[in-house]
């Protein structure tokens, strides 16, 4: 039974409106991949759809959009009642974004798994979809002004969206917005169950498909870069300044994002790294001195070190990261701590692997955006387990990019950088401003 989108024709004087009920479904049967059951004892589906539009404020909608579809209840159940049979059963749902997918994972222990499929099924077959609801899940997802806040980790989230969804807005009015969620185009299952397939039946039966497939818009032509320079958000009540230097780099193999994964954490992913041992420890200057590594699609990752620092004392630290980054890439790295990062890194993919659904489908997303047929081979891994730590060390300069190509936002405080730090390109936010801002002017600027 096919389920058409309806429009609304509605002009408005200002903004387009979005359209009522839109779609959103694959138009064939979906793509099936049966991934190793995982050792925590509990069974995992992920629903993979692709995203009509890349551009950030309808990406956003449509994770409001899906947010409130598994939280209005279903025709049986209020969605109190929904939330308390959930937690009753241990029944998690959980929705990510990928550079061209949005995906609803759901988890649930083996023995309670085929009705949490069913419950799954009822919440996406629902005709219900409460705007109430809608507006709650838009605010909760509305981009968080990191130069209020000032956590690393939400710098680094709003810099993500940017790489993946450079488009801000298609001007479209999403206050209205209203969704049917179909047939997805990929369904990737975790189950004990040699034949998975009465369990898939169970999660999609009913669910409607596209007529024809659409293609995303506002799709980038090539990876979104972050420009080089400062962006400085000054306050004048606040004594400390947070500095984060964030690079957007693109691997040319599996084996090259590896290594450059493994020195980033060996600079300050832990409390054995370098910039705990130095900053921390040595200058007192941080309380928390950190690297990440944070992937954002199958080549793509964005490298940051970070501190929070007193504002007198930006300048120095920014040195003193500077040259352990610049010391690490020309190859001056401890075997032991090299050695520790490695093992860190492979039980950790270990674990996610065994434990999270939602990050294995991502990297199954990665390696196959079409689906396959065959077995699944992940090459991360495999050059992961097979990594030889004294390349890794040698490879630093082809691994890592120059650190006069990193991003460098200083938030708080009032000290300024110098003039010369500024003459690689700067851009300056009030605090009631978004990050985006100085993106997009900084990188006009350097095109």
């Amino acid at each position: 039974m096919l389920l058409r989108a309806l429009t609304l024709l509605t002009v408005s004087l200002l903004l387009p409106l979005m359209a009522r009920a839109e779609l959103i479904a694959g138009s064939s049967d979906p793509k099936i991949a049966q991934l190793t059951p995982m050792r925590n004892g509990l069974s995992a589906i992920t629903l993979v759809w692709a995203i009509p539009d890349l551009a950030m404020n309808r990406v956003l909608s449509l994770n409001a959009g899906l947010s409130t579809a598994i939280s209005s209840g279903t025709a049986e159940m209020s969605a109190f009642e929904a939330e308390t049979y959930r937690e009753v059963n241990g029944i998690s749902l959980g929705i990510s974004t990928q550079p061209t997918d949005i995906a609803l994972t759901l988890t649930a222990p083996h023995a309670a798994f085929p009705d949490a499929l069913a419950h799954l099924n009822a919440l996406l077959v629902n005709p219900a979809f409460s705007q109430d609801w809608y507006k709650r899940q838009s605010l909760l997802l509305a981009p968080v002004k990191v130069t209020k806040n000032r956590r690393p980790s939400h710098v680094i989230n709003v810099l993500a969206d940017y790489v993946r969804f450079p488009v801000a807005t298609d001007g479209t009015d999403t206050s209205q917005a209203d969704y049917v969620f179909g047939l997805p185009h990929q369904i990737i299952i975790r189950t004990q169950e040699r034949d998975p397939s009465p369990l898939i039946q169970t999660a999609i039966n009913g669910l409607p498909l596209r007529n024809a497939p659409v293609p995303s818009d506002h799709a980038p032509k090539e990876p979104a870069s972050l420009p080089k320079g400062i962006i400085f958000a000054p306050d004048s009540d606040g004594q400390e300044t947070l500095i984060i230097a964030v690079h957007h780099s693109l691997f040319d193999t599996p084996e090259q994002q590896v290594r450059a994964n493994l020195l980033m954490d060996y600079m300050g992913a832990n409390q054995g790294s370098e910039m705990f041992r130095i900053i921390r420890q040595e200058m007192r200057a941080a309380y928390d001195p950190a690297s990440v590594f944070r992937q954002t699609a199958r080549d793509h990752a964005l490298l940051a070190l970070s501190a929070t620092v007193s504002t007198p004392e930006w300048p120095a630290v920014l040195e003193t990261i500077r040259t352990i980054y610049e010391t690490t890439r020309a190859g001056d790295v401890g075997a032991q701590g090299l050695a520790n990062n490695h093992r860190r890194l492979l039980r950790g993919f270990e674990y996610k692997f065994a434990t999270n659904p939602s990050w294995s489908a991502m990297q199954f997303l990665f390696e196959y955006p079409d689906g396959t047929t065959g077995d699944v081979q992940i090459p991360l891994f495999s050059a992961l387990v097979k990594a030889k730590l004294d390349e890794v060390a040698k490879q630093g300069a082809d691994s890592l990019p120059p650190f006069s190509d990193y991003l460098i936002v200083l938030i708080g405080g009032t000290l300024p950088p110098s003039a010369e730090m500024q003459s690689d390109g700067y851009c300056e936010l009030s605090l009631s401003q978004p990050l985006r801002r100085c993106l997009e002017q900084m990188n006009a600027a350097q095109q």
